[in-house]
């Protein structure tokens, strides 16, 4: 009766809490094997748990992955409506490009036909005043004074008798 089971089973004067230790060899041993069970049954639900939180896991990946899809799925379209947007105002801008371009060169154009005009009609005027003015001056000299109010009119000086039509030797 070496055997520890046996040492306590034979030792059966009482302990100093007055249980024999005999009993208390029991207890203790059913006191382990609860504490086994339990401890068992612990990491059970500790198991359970966690395939628990896995399978949430799993669901709230595939949630990230169809928010992920969403939104790459919107930022594509929104690249596409913005690259659309853009290439249709770098089109606009081209336009109104060329279209100043031809305007000012329409300007150019117009300025020396412009200047070209003011030029002739210049001209014109200058040549009418050099034709006309002996004959403005003629008449302007020829025209008696305007007599002012109140005042008698001076008498019309006679004209100058012309030239005789004879000829002279």
């Amino acid at each position: 009766m070496n055997s520890p089971r046996g040492r306590a089973q034979a030792n059966t004067e009482p302990d100093r809490y007055g249980s024999p230790m005999g009993t208390q060899a029991q207890g203790s041993h059913d006191f382990t094997l609860q504490a086994v069970m339990d401890l068992k049954q612990s990491v059970g639900e500790l198991k359970e748990s966690v395939r628990g939180i896995q399978s949430s896991m799993q669901t709230i990946e595939q949630r990230l992955a169809k928010t992920g899809d969403k939104i790459e799925e919107g930022f594509s379209k929104f690249e596409s409506k913005v690259g659309e947007r853009l290439s249709k105002l770098e089109e606009k801008a081209a336009e109104v490009k060329s279209t100043l371009r031809a305007t000012k060169w329409v300007l150019v154009v117009l300025f020396f036909i412009g200047g070209a005009l003011l030029t002739g009609v210049g001209w014109v005027a200058k040549e009418i005043w050099d034709l006309s003015r002996p004959l403005i001056i003629e008449k302007l000299a020829n025209t008696p004074a305007a007599p002012s109010k109140g005042a008698q009119a001076a008498p019309p000086t006679p004209a100058p008798a012309p030239p005789p039509s004879g000829k002279r030797s």
